[in-house]
Order: C-alpha cells, then sequence, then structure tokens
C-alpha cells in the first residue's frame, strides 16, 4: 500500500521536492557594438581591440586578456574591453566579478542589450533570479526581437518554478528563431514541468531533428519515456546521450533510475556510481541511489544514502521523507522514535510556513453540502489508490462535493472513473505547492485529506499553508506528523491511546481506516488442490526482512514437502533470485521447493494467488492491500504483530475486524504454530477462503459512511470553534 519518494531528474512538481531542470543555458556572449575611444587613442585602443578579439577567437585566452586589460589601463571605462573581461570571469567562474565587469561597461554604454543579457545570466547563476529577470527584461526592452534574451528569460522563470510564465517567453525566441534548439528543448522542460508530456516530448524531438548531438534534451526525453511507462526506449536515448556527452551527472543519474525500473538493478547502481564518481556532492544522485540499494533489501547502506543526501542539502525534503519511510523497516525503531524524525520534517518545512496561513472564510451554515478535497498522485492503478478510492467512488453526492488534486503523470481507467465520480478534477502537475495551496483556498475546500503521507508524489508542504479550515490524513502511509494537520483516521489496534500524545494529528478513530476497491479483474476463488502445500508471499521486495526468510524456512522445515512461493518485481533479477535460493539452501530448504516469480499483469499476479494455501505476512512492516488482495482471492495470511510501532501493527488492524484473530500471531512461535498447523487443515482452509469476499464487503463496505460521518462531526467543531480533540 506505501512505497518509497522516488525522484527523476525534471522537477515535475515542487512538493518540496529538489530535482535537476535540465534546461540549456547560454553562455555569455560577446561582440557588441560600442562607442568609439577618444581620437587622441582611437588607433591604439582599436588595435588592442582586434588583437584581443583575435586571440579569444582562436582559443588564446591569456594573450586576449593581457590585451584587454592593456586596454583597460588607458581607459577603465572602456565597455567592450570590460565586457570582454567579464566573459574570461564567466569561463572562471567568477560570477561577482562577471557582474562588476558588466556594469562598468553599461555605465559608459547603456544601450546595448547584449550586455543586459549577459548580467542577467550572471545573476541567473548566482541564484539572484529576480535581479536576472529584470536584466533580460531590460535587454528585450532595448531590442525585442532578441531571440537569446527571450530564451533566457524563460529558463530564469523555470528556476522560479514558473513554467506557465516560462512558455511564452521560448515560444517569442522560436518565433525569432525556428531553428533554435536550445529554445526547442527548454520548451520541452517547462511542458514537462506542467505535465504536458506529449507536447514536451514532441519538442525534444524537434530540438534533436536541428541538432542530432543535443546530449540534453537526449537526457530529457529519456525521462519523458520512462515517466511514461516506455522504459526500454527511455535507456536507449539515456544511452545515446551519454555516448555524446559521457561525462553528464544528470543522465547517469537518469539511467540508474531507469534500469533500476527495469529490475537491472546491479547495472543501475553501476550508473549511479559513475554519476557520483564525476560529482561526488550531488545529493540527488544520493538518494537515487538510497532508492535503488531500498529496493534491493539493502537498508542499511539505502538509509547511509539518504543521510549523505540531507548532509550535502539538508532542506531535501524528499531525502529526509525517504529517510522517514525506510524507517518503517527497521525492527529496533519504535513509534517514538519515527515521530522524533517526524517532527523535524516538520520544524524545517512546515513550521517555516506559519506566517502565510491566513484566516478561512469558510461558510458556517449548518445543513450544507461540504466539499472535501483529497491530494494525491496516486489516482491511477496502484495499492493505495485500492484504499482511497471508495471515498470517491462512493461518496455521498447529497451531502459532499468532492475535488481531486491530481499530480498524476500517466492517467489510466481507474483515473477515468474517479474522475468522472468526483465533483471537480485539478491538475496540478507543475504547480508550485504554494499555488496549489491558493487553488485549493479560492475552491472553498472545508476539509483536505491527504492520501500521501511521505510517500511518492506527496504535497504535504502545501498543508503547511493550512488552505482549508480543516485538514486530515490518512489511508496512503501513516500520520506524516505534521503540526498543520488536525486528524488522523486511524483505529484502536492501529494507534493505542498511550500514543496519542507523541502524534501531533489528533485520532478519528474507525473501524477501518482504509477501505477496499475490490478488483474489477480478480479471477474467481479456487479452493486449495490436492499438491503440496504452497505457502506464499506477494508483498514488496523491501518488507521481507532476513528475520522472516530464517522463520519461512522454519516452517518450511516442519511442513515436509510444502513450498513457498515468493512474487516480486526484484524476483527478475538474477543476483537477487540466487542470493534468496541460497539463504534457503543455507537453513537446508532445496531450490525445488523455492516458485520465485516475478512482476507480472494485476489480473495475473492475483490469479498466482490461486496457487497459495496460506499466505507469510512480512514483518516487521506487514502488508495492508496486498493482505485484503490475498484474502480476497480467498487466501487466508498469517502475519506478526510488532507492537512497536503502528506499521507493525498492520496485521492487527487489516484482519481483526473480519474475525481473523486466530491468524494474528503475538511472537515468531506463535506466527510457526498457526502455519505449520493450518498446513495439514486444508478442507478449512477452503471453507474459510469461500468466506472471505463477504466479509471482506461486510466491513470494509462500510469505510466511506464512517469517514464522511467523521467529516460532519469534525466539521461541527470547527463551527463551533472548538479545538481538534480524538474523536
Amino acid at each position: 500500500m506505501t512505497r518509497a519518494v522516488k525522484r527523476r531528474q525534471k522537477k515535475l512538481a515542487k512538493k518540496a521536492v529538489k530535482k535537476s531542470r535540465g534546461h540549456s543555458r547560454r553562455t555569455l556572449e560577446h561582440g557588441a557594438d560600442v562607442a568609439p575611444a577618444p581620437p587622441h587613442m582611437e588607433g591604439l585602443l582599436a588595435g588592442l581591440i582586434k588583437e584581443g578579439l583575435q586571440a579569444f577567437q582562436s582559443g588564446q585566452t591569456e594573450k586576449a586578456k593581457a590585451a584587454y586589460r592593456q586596454v583597460l589601463e588607458s581607459d577603465p571605462d572602456h565597455a567592450e574591453a570590460n565586457h570582454m573581461m567579464s566573459v574570461f570571469a564567466y569561463r572562471d567562474g567568477d560570477f561577482e566579478n562577471v557582474i562588476d565587469f558588466i556594469k562598468r561597461a553599461i555605465s559608459t554604454a547603456p544601450q546595448q542589450p547584449i550586455y543586459y543579457n549577459n548580467l542577467g545570466i550572471a545573476f541567473q547563476n548566482l541564484d539572484r533570479l529576480d535581479e536576472a529577470i529584470a536584466n533580460y527584461q531590460k535587454a528585450l526592452d532595448l531590442n525585442p526581437a532578441y531571440a537569446d534574451a527571450h530564451n533566457n528569460l524563460g529558463t530564469a522563470f523555470q528556476e522560479m518554478e514558473r513554467a506557465g510564465d516560462a512558455i511564452p517567453c521560448f515560444q517569442k525566441a522560436l518565433a525569432l528563431k525556428t531553428d533554435y534548439a536550445d529554445a526547442h528543448g527548454n520548451m520541452g522542460c517547462a511542458l514537462q514541468e506542467l505535465g504536458r508530456l506529449d507536447e514536451a516530448r514532441a519538442s525534444y524531438l524537434k530540438a534533436l531533428s536541428i541538432n542530432p548531438n543535443y546530449a540534453k534534451a537526449l537526457s530529457n526525453l529519456g525521462v519523458v519515456l520512462q515517466v511514461t511507462g516506455r522504459l526500454d526506449d527511455a535507456a536507449a536515448s539515456l544511452r545515446q546521450a551519454l555516448s555524446i556527452d559521457p561525462h553528464d551527472v544528470k543522465a547517469h543519474g537518469n539511467m540508474g533510475c531507469v534500469l533500476n525500473e527495469l529490475g537491472r538493478m546491479d547495472e543501475a547502481l553501476s550508473s549511479f556510481h559513475k554519476a557520483l564518481d564525476l560529482d561526488p556532492g550531488n545529493a540527488d544522485t544520493h538518494n537515487n541511489l538510497g532508492i535503488a540499494l531500498q529496493d534491493m533489501g539493502r537498508l542499511d547502506e539505502a538509509c547511509a544514502s539518504y543521510q549523505k543526501a540531507l548532509a550535502l542539502d539538508p532542506g531535501f525534503a524528499v531525502a529526509h521523507s525517504n529517510l522517514i519511510f525506510i524507517q518503517d523497516l527497521f525492527s529496533n525503531m519504535d513509534q517514538a522514535a519515527q515521530q522524533a524524525e517526524r517532527k523535524r520534517w516538520d520544524d524545517s518545512f512546515i513550521r517555516p510556513l506559519s506566517g502565510k496561513i491566513k484566516p478561512h472564510a469558510n461558510s458556517r451554515d449548518e445543513g450544507r453540502r461540504l466539499r472535501i478535497g483529497y491530494v494525491s498522485a496516486d489516482f491511477r492503478h496502484h495499492s493505495a489508490c485500492q484504499g482511497f478510492a471508495p471515498l470517491i467512488l462512493d461518496h455521498d453526492r447529497e451531502q459532499f462535493e468532492v475535488v481531486c488534486y491530481d499530480a498524476n503523470a500517466v492517467p489510466d481507467s481507474i483515473t477515468r472513473d474517479l474522475r468522472t465520480a468526483a465533483t471537480s478534477w485539478r491538475a496540478t502537475l507543475g504547480v508550485s505547492d504554494e499555488d496549489l495551496a491558493k487553488m485549493i483556498r479560492a475552491d472553498g475546500i472545508d476539509i483536505l485529506v491527504d492520501l500521501s503521507g511521505h510517500t511518492k508524489g506527496a504535497r504535504l508542504t502545501v498543508f503547511g499553508y493550512k488552505p482549508a479550515p480543516v485538514q486530515v490524513t490518512g489511508v496512503g502511509h501513516m500520520p506524516p506528523g505534521l503540526s498543520t494537520i488536525d486528524y488522523r483516521l486511524t483505529t484502536a489496534a492501529a494507534t493505542p491511546p498511550g500514543e496519542e500524545a507523541i502524534i501531533p494529528e489528533k485520532p478519528i478513530y474507525l473501524e477501518t481506516y482504509f477501505g477496499f476497491r475490490a478488483p474489477p479483474h480478480a479471477p474467481q476463488v479456487k479452493p486449495p488442490g490436492s499438491g503440496p502445500m504452497t505457502f506464499g508471499c506477494f508483498n514488496r521486495f523491501t518488507k521481507i526482512s532476513d528475520q522472516a526468510l530464517a522463520l519461512w524456512a522454519r516452517i518450511l522445515l516442519d511442513t515436509p514437502e510444502s513450498r513457498l512461493l515468493i512474487k516480486a518485481a526484484q524476483m527478475s533479477e538474477a543476483p537477487l533470485r540466487q542470493g534468496i535460493m541460497d539463504f534457503f539452501s543455507g537453513h537446508g530448504i532445496a531450490k525445488d521447493r523455492l516458485i520465485l516469480l516475478s512482476k507480472t499483469s494485476h489480473a495475473e499476479h492475483l490469479e498466482a494467488y490461486n496457487r497459495v494455501d496460506v499466505s507469510l505476512d512480512t514483518f516487521p512492516q506487514g502488508g495492508g492491500i496486498t493482505t485484503l488482495e490475498s484474502l480476497w482471492m480467498g487466501t487466508p495470511v498469517v502475519g506478526l504483530l510488532d507492537s512497536l510501532k503502528i506499521i507493525g501493527r498492520q496485521i492487527a488492524f487489516t484482519c481483526r475486524p473480519l474475525g481473523l484473530d486466530a491468524w494474528i500471531a503475538e511472537s515468531t512461535e506463535d506466527y510457526h504454530r498457526i502455519a505449520v498447523e493450518w498446513a495439514g487443515r486444508r478442507q478449512e482452509l477452503a471453507e474459510l477462503g469461500s468466506e472471505m469476499r463477504g466479509r471482506i464487503e461486510g466491513v470494509y463496505g462500510r469505510f466511506t459512511r464512517d469517514v464522511e460521518d467523521a467529516y460532519r462531526t469534525i466539521w461541527k467543531r470547527w463551527r463551533n470553534d472548538e479545538a481538534p480533540s480524538p474523536l
């Protein structure tokens, strides 16, 4: 139901995410028209200027510098000499001196648009974007047909996360110069940030038709292809980019992300390490390396990578969220320690926004329909969506209006179903957090609901602006620990009363804190066969701990001829498959008792449950939607209750409402006993499996009404100016 936050090369949405943009920025230009020198010096200075320019053009930089220095010794205010010295300073990365030299040039020749353009570039390199924009605009005031200045102005707007303002700049540049490859490439970046992926792809292809060796366009095209699921094409595009520029750090990092999604994990690690060899201080790469290591189950190394990313960039909110997320997988970390880390995130990224919170003018009329806003990047086929989709599909249309704020890049059939059910739909890809908060406030949302927590696509910073009077979290992940979120959906099994004080969001106690949208393509349940007893695990590979594997080996040893089926995307990777087989071999289990399956379609995924008699839940982090899918397919789940933290209690708050207490183990010995005992009770397994769909519909089918009743109660509290309190 949950998953790590993944970062790509493009900043598709701010969401407290720092991503490298990959647009092309111009270097300083040279060769402006300048005022003539005084008559008595004209010949001498003209000769030196000519000598400097010829040396510059032939690559004799030091000789050129010497000539321009001589000019400035005779005429310190000589515009073109100061300008050319700024070019040299720029090449040396000395941007402060760039600014000083160009300002001297402007003081003598204030009508030269090239000088303002170059001054803008210098300011942009120093991240002084307001000053950069002002100088680009001054250059355009002097020369509205200055294509390079239009392009550069667009890149500055992009860096301010104003992709919508950047696009007209690139359009003007291209109207003036249709074969401007950089402007086509930059247009692609802006369109990509706004989620207009087909148009972005077309822009990159246009840039490449002009300049086939445009490495940045190839790299960015690879990202678009990756986001839209064309992973092999993405890898080919990135491979071509790297053949042109093997030192492109971003392209190596992007390649690592693509290879990781393709399941070619060793190659992915190699790509990330190449990127780090070129730029050891690149926080993006350390974060993405952490994701790959986490996917491989190398949790300590992944944690170290996230911590390295944060050490390099303490404001890297996504890396911090990834660190929070991976803590779910460590058995020695309790809820208090997890909440302490969440509080550090809140202190860094939410509390600084407190000064921007404004009063709410929402109508307090008692009987009106409430406007509920849902924020997610998972309005699509995804386990998290299976948990929250009923809130949208089944909402009471007489009592509530539903507005979805969607950061999903690739819609699918489920997206279309949700859009049809919602009252309103807002595309938010490329919208900054602050602008999204303004949109939510303008929509008059009464209760705003976070559906992500610290997972991919989260927009938690939006909640820091408090755009709605009442804010709620739940369904997507554990409570994120935000001081500006009022309530969290939970159950008594998930959050015992003693933990209320350490979690800032007040609990709304329900029978279940997420719903279940039954997969429409689920095959019929088949009763257990007469063949060997088969245990199975379909959880994310990162959840499978060594402790769980060791316990499963004991269960196999104590149930002769039984088999274990493990299904995970990573099972396509030969080294990981071999590692699993070696582990069980070391515990006396022959490899022919293992069935290792990789990623398939969801229908085939569900069909595979008909090969399993009993599912073995992972620990310390158990399954949520995975457990319900197993039960829906008639396969009971034995799981370990780890009381240390919420994520370890999933087996209890998922199964207890269904009357499956007998399958909830209090210890590893209890887990072993339950699995072994049920291995010999095939007929009872069949009877139990046949009841599961009815039980799930009976319990989880009440979820939406229960949540909507809670919405009415917490809204009444706000109307009465009551402080949030447990419900």
